[in-house]
């Protein structure tokens, strides 16, 4: 595959580009990291309170909820 200019183009190649920069982008953020740390302490402290988690979404969304739910239920249930 080409593009107008006559380079050749590899759509998958350029998407782990991006996505490798994309995390690499993340990592070197410190404060990207403690905003996640507080997220996973927050879920953590909820879920050891009996309280609970819950997930929304519409369309794809909706199936990324499910499956972090049913991620973190095995996990609680049946870690691997």
């Amino acid at each position: 595959m080409r593009n107008v200019a006559g380079e050749a183009v590899n759509p998958v190649l350029d998407y782990l580009v991006r996505s490798r920069d994309t995390l690499q982008a993340a990592i070197d953020d410190p404060a990207f990291a403690a905003v996640i740390g507080n997220i996973a302490e927050v879920a953590t402290n909820a879920l050891r309170d009996g309280r609970k988690l819950l997930f929304a979404g519409n369309g794809g969304s909706a199936a990324d909820a499910q499956h972090l739910a049913a991620e973190i239920v095995s996990r609680m249930n049946y870690d691997r």
